[in-house]
């Protein structure tokens, strides 16, 4: 997906994102303590739900295990210096990964989830145009980092959970 496109996409889940915010605004707030009692009983570790059909779910952890086998490749092509296999990887954790996914998961999600997983294509693709131009071992290594930070912030923050 061109970047064009995804800011396109941003723009408009930002926009659904702010509708619903500003109609749940008027809603009462349940108090914190109240909020972390529930959350205790149903066995809930904090994180936020995001509620998923089955088919969504399986789209989006076979997304996770395509970054996962990103992630390995870079390393094992770096450790036996071949960039283009950096680059290669890299590119298939980019925004083209975006394609064929249901435009319901991104509506269903927070805007900082859909927005954490966009940046995070986003730093594939530009470790695979850096790699293409012969970066660094230092310089990759920084932004696996960066690109790690992204999935453990994300997997600390959210969860998948059935739709209702």
């Amino acid at each position: 997906m061109r970047p064009a496109k995804i800011s396109i996409l941003l723009s408009a889940l930002l926009l659904t994102g702010l509708s619903f915010a500003n109609a749940d605004a008027g809603k009462q707030a349940t108090p914190a303590k109240a909020q972390n009692a529930v959350a205790d009983a149903a066995g809930d570790d904090g994180r936020e739900p995001i509620a998923l059909t089955a088919s969504e779910r399986s789209h989006m952890l076979q997304g996770m295990r395509t970054y996962l086998e990103a992630l390995q490749g870079i390393t094992e092509s770096l450790a036996a210096n071949k960039p283009d296999g950096v680059r290669d990887y890299a590119k298939r954790a980019g925004a083209e990964m975006l394609q064929g996914t249901p435009l319901s998961v991104p509506l269903k999600a927070p805007i900082a989830f859909t927005a954490m997983s966009l940046n995070t294509h986003e730093k594939f693709d530009v470790l695979a145009g850096r790699a293409a131009k012969s970066a660094s071992r230092a310089e990759v290594l920084t932004a696996l980092a960066d690109i790690m930070t992204n999935c453990t912030s994300c997997h600390a923050a959210y969860r998948v959970v059935p739709a209702p």
